[in-house]
């Protein structure tokens, strides 16, 4: 029979045909193992107790000063030397990686803003000496012994004029 089979597929459709319906002889008699429909074959362990951290991240201020950001880096960053790094560093990584914002609000300070999957805000006074710092991560817990993912140092300064945005990436 399947010596038919072949010969008729062979002689209406080539070998493509020939080969399917080999294929059907072969696998007519073949018995299939119904599909299984119940639930994993495993049990679950039961729920740990564990106690909810404390505190919760970010329910509690994360804040530190302006020392404290400075003995991190070694220095105290100026405004000079922050627009170099983000020159030399973040102008190249900005279009795929990250956002970078540089503002000046008129008559009162200036801001570098670079955001990724961490980042933060640098804030200098007109002079160029840094007054506050914001820094964010994507990880909880990454700052103040894992009570928030982010800390900010020193005060934020608000913008009672208005805001120029500059960019510094221009070649």
């Amino acid at each position: 029979m399947r010596a038919n089979v072949l010969k008729a597929a062979l002689g209406a459709g080539g070998v493509l045909a020939a080969i399917v319906a080999t294929l059907v002889v072969l696998l007519r008699d073949v018995e299939v193992p119904p599909v299984y429909q119940g639930g994993p074959s495993y049990t679950m362990a039961p729920p740990t107790s564990r106690p909810a951290p404390s505190p919760t991240p970010d329910t509690t201020p994360c804040v530190g000063t302006i020392r404290e950001y400075c003995e991190a880096r070694g220095k105290c960053p100026t405004y000079a030397e922050s627009i170099e790094r983000v020159k030399k560093y973040e102008c190249k990584l900005q279009r795929d990686h990250l956002r970078l914002v540089v503002e000046h609000c008129i008559g009162e300070y200036r801001s570098i803003s670079v955001r990724g999957l961490f980042g933060g805000e640098t804030y200098f006074d007109a002079s160029g000496k840094l007054i506050a710092a914001f820094q964010f991560s994507d990880a909880i817990g990454s700052f103040c012994n894992g009570a928030s993912s982010s800390k900010t140092y020193g005060t934020i300064p608000t913008c009672s004029t208005e805001f120029v945005k500059v960019d510094v990436c221009k070649q």
